[in-house]
């Protein structure tokens, strides 16, 4: 966040608010990338792209992340 000038970045599903994506629980992590849960959508599955910010939706729920 202190890098960006913005107070959104993108995603696969539009722009999403930095508060939303700093109040998401993070399950794991792969060459810096963060994997984490979003609380306020239905603890859906992301991946935090750290060389670019920007994340990426990648399950509408932990359960079907888990499937």
């Amino acid at each position: 966040r202190k890098y960006s000038y913005d107070d959104f970045t993108t995603s696969n599903v539009g722009l999403i608010p930095l508060k939303r994506v700093e109040s998401g629980f993070v399950i794991g992590d792969e060459n810096g990338d963060y994997l984490y849960l979003d609380p306020s959508d239905n603890y859906s599955v992301w991946i935090y792209y750290h060389d670019g910010g920007d994340v990426l939706k990648i399950a509408d729920s932990f359960e079907q992340f888990a499937a």
